[in-house]
């Protein structure tokens, strides 16, 4: 549940009193986001296992099991929750009951809103202290076992703002997160490439072999670590000073660059660092947004060390849209490899002039997937065909990440659009071949990847391009032509009807005869009868 959120369950018999409380109180300006209602105990305990509840306010007398009652088996199952009782009867032994199970508060009715409202706002108070307590105490008791990968989190939480000053203050009073009155060095990489192995790595043992190379590296300027992992293949961290040593810019330059040393040499990883040097905590939140955007920005995927001071914008000039009219009628004129290697060309050259950034590469992904879509369409393919496989799915949609990636992307699509761009005739040869294998094989029950591996055809492909031509689904077709027969022999022969079902696939003859009834709009029996009455 999100911490931000307050629940809160209204508990009375008397539907006046319930009604009420909900419409007396303006729940909103309380900080209440969601109020849940309640007639007896047993509704009570109903909506308690289902959805967590902060606050109850609680009636004590009600039918079948009192107010104390209710709370009494809440402590028991451990939900953790303020209770404020409302009750009518001043009586002493209600208030110590009460009292011994720990309820927030005790209110006689009748009392004013205003009351009530107070003790709700006291009680929502408490939930959040005992939220934060819970929050520090559980981030505390994970970074004394030396959890670094938590500390990245909380720090990433901080320069993401999901967590407000006072929480990262308590935070980083208990240790391996750097103080937001403290001055140091916020950078961020991206992973360019890696030898097999290191790529296996699962990621908290990745991130601790990361970390370690750079605390060794920046530890001769008193310097320490925290590291976060935006994915598999970017992080983050800051250096900052034990003894409030603040690295200026060449210190910050020079490490790093023995970093990625480092990184090639025992890692067998190329990377790319962005930094800016001598940044206070406080101000990292605003930079950790233009490292990401530096990050993005490099679809080039070139290596080396960049102050974020000075990255500009790439050179105007860069017209995306200039081959795709002409890569366009390549393609519909069956000259795939010609496109392919136009394309290719293109995304080279101006990688090589340094006009291309994700903005362009994003663009060029974009016009791309208009292209090729239609080109799919008009040869009947789907995606689904192309990206069935989790390692496909993440070629199409890593593509605009980087020119490499999108040089995959054009490899396989363009060398699957080659190997199934059938044309008109073509397709109508491969219907003409499904017909005839169907029509020869009607005494057998039918599937499609039979039919698919007779014509040599991708399944998905060949039920398009069947609907697509005769204007009926495969299934249906198989079925329609099947029962034909069987209507034909049913009227010029005297077979038995079993023996005509199994003749077309049928051995069960219940299902035959409804499969009949739906295509006919009678059942073969009655078919047969009709024809009788004809023939007399």
């Amino acid at each position: 549940m999100n911490d931000k959120q307050m629940r809160l369950l209204i508990v009375d018999d008397q539907t006046s009193v319930v009604q009420g409380l909900l419409c007396g109180i303006d729940w909103s300006a309380l900080g209440i986001t969601h109020v849940f209602e309640a007639y007896n105990a047993f509704e009570a305990r109903e909506i308690l296992m289902k959805e967590t509840v902060d606050i109850l306010l609680c009636d004590i007398e009600m039918p079948a099991q009192s107010g104390l009652e209710l709370l009494h088996w809440v402590r028991a199952v451990n939900i953790e929750l303020e209770c404020i009782f409302l009750t009518a009867h001043a009586d002493f032994e209600y208030a110590r009951q009460a009292l011994a199970m720990q309820s927030f508060d005790y209110i006689v009715q009748p009392a004013p809103y205003p009351a009530i409202e107070a003790a709700v706002v006291r009680a929502s108070q408490k939930v959040l202290k005992r939220r934060e307590e819970a929050s520090v105490f559980e981030y505390g008791r994970v970074i004394s076992e030396n959890d670094y990968r938590l500390a990245g989190q909380i720090f990433n939480d901080f320069l993401e703002k999901n967590i407000d000053e006072k929480q990262y203050d308590s935070y980083a009073s208990l240790g391996d997160v750097p103080e937001r009155q403290q001055t140091g060095c916020l950078a961020a990489f991206q992973i360019l490439s890696w030898e097999k192995d290191v790529a296996s790595f699962n990621q908290t043992f990745l991130e601790g072999i990361l970390e370690n190379v750079i605390g060794e590296m920046f530890a001769p300027y008193a310097q320490k670590i925290v590291l976060y992992g935006l994915s598999r293949d970017r992080f983050l961290f800051a250096a900052y000073g034990r003894e409030a040593y603040v690295m200026d810019d060449g210190a910050v330059r020079r490490q790093l660059f023995k970093t990625l040393e480092k990184f090639e040499e025992v890692l067998k990883l190329t990377a790319a660092f962005y930094y800016k040097a001598s940044e206070s905590v406080s101000e990292m939140p605003e930079l950790r947004q233009a490292l990401v955007r530096a990050m993005d920005k490099n679809v080039i995927l070139k290596e080396g060390v960049f102050c974020i001071d000075d990255l500009g914008a790439p050179p105007e000039g860069a017209d995306v849209g200039a081959g795709f009219g002409r890569w366009s009628a390549m393609l519909s004129g069956k000259m795939v490899d010609a496109a392919h290697k136009d394309m290719i060309d293109y995304l080279d050259f101006y990688t090589n002039s340094g006009k291309l950034d994700d903005k362009f590469l994003w663009k060029f992904y974009s016009e791309f997937n208009r292209m090729f879509y239609a080109a799919a369409d008009d040869a009947s393919i789907h995606l689904y065909d192309i990206f069935s496989g989790a390692d496909d799915a993440r070629t199409y949609s890593e593509a605009y990440t980087s020119v490499t990636h999108m040089k995959q992307y054009i490899d396989r699509v363009l060398d699957y659009l080659k190997n199934n761009q059938a044309s008109g005739m073509e397709q109508e040869n491969h219907i003409e071949l499904v017909k005839r294998y169907i029509h020869e094989n009607l005494d057998r029950d039918i599937h499609r990847e039979d039919i698919a591996r007779h014509v040599h055809l991708n399944e998905d492909y060949l039920s398009r391009i069947f609907k697509r031509k005769m204007g009926t689904s495969l299934k249906e077709y198989i079925v329609t032509e099947k029962i034909s027969v069987a209507q034909q022999m049913i009227r010029t022969t005297a077979l038995p009807i079993s023996f005509i079902a199994l003749k077309i696939g049928y051995s069960n003859y219940s299902h035959f005869s409804k499969t009949y009834k739906k295509v006919t709009g009678i059942s073969p029996t009655e078919e047969r009868k009709e024809d009788m009455r004809e023939n007399n």
